[in-house]
Formats: structure tokens, C-alpha cells, sequence
């Protein structure tokens, strides 16, 4: 049996459609602001997100994963507005795996810098 080049496209937009889903899925279950919103309308940001990332050579779920809980966390546009993550994003000799595990720590380091003096207190000591 061999796959014609539409079922190979409708196997890709199926399986893309899928892991959108998921995104949004995960996004109402950790973040209340987004589980207020409709999934409906999360589809064309996490899409968007989605798109990007790729053009900056993320590969996996878990880089897509990065990718898209940052732009829920700092800004969709993140990328454009801190001139850091998009230095690094845009680097072609650094591997996608190399990317999501710097953005992830960058972002750590944007909400702890972010966070109210005492939230950073309360968690040195907890």
C-alpha cells in the first residue's frame, strides 16, 4: 500500500489539528486567563504561535511546547520585543533542543525578575 501525496497532506493537517488541541488543552488546565477563554478563539493564536515557532526550527512537541508557553506568559510577540530571545531564536547554528531549553530558563528568569519583591522572598524561603 502506498500514501498518495493527499493523504500524506490530510494525515498532517490531521495529526496538526490534533496537537493544536492539545496546546489548548494544556494552556485552560495550567493557565485560568486562558481557560476562560473559548477554544475557538485560542485556535488562531496557538496556531500563529505554532507557525512561528517552526520558523525559528523548533521541531518537537516539547519546543513547540516552550515556545507557546512563553508567548502565553510574556507576550505573543515576545520575540520581537526582547531583543534576547530574539538573538538567540534567530541564531541558525543552534540547535531547536538548544533554543527551548534557553527560552525556557529565560523565561523563569523574566517572571522571577517580574515578580513583586516579597512573591521573590517567599519562594527563596520556601
Amino acid at each position: 500500500m502506498q500514501i498518495t501525496s493527499f493523504q500524506q497532506f490530510v494525515f498532517n493537517e490531521n495529526a496538526k489539528a490534533l496537537f493544536v488541541g492539545q496546546m489548548i488543552a494544556f494552556l485552560q488546565e495550567q493557565f485560568p486567563a486562558a481557560a476562560a477563554e473559548r477554544q475557538e478563539d485560542l485556535l488562531p493564536v496557538v496556531e500563529l504561535l505554532l507557525e512561528k515557532a517552526c520558523g525559528y526550527g523548533f521541531e518537537d512537541e516539547d519546543q513547540f511546547g516552550s515556545y507557546v508557553v512563553t508567548a502565553w506568559l510574556i507576550g505573543a510577540d515576545f520575540d520581537s520585543r526582547f531583543p534576547a530571545a530574539q538573538r538567540v531564536l534567530n541564531l541558525k547554528d543552534l540547535a531547536a533542543e538548544q533554543k527551548a531549553q534557553w527560552l525556557e530558563q529565560w523565561t523563569l528568569g523574566m517572571l522571577e525578575s517580574l515578580a513583586p519583591a516579597n512573591e521573590q522572598t517567599h519562594r527563596k524561603q520556601g
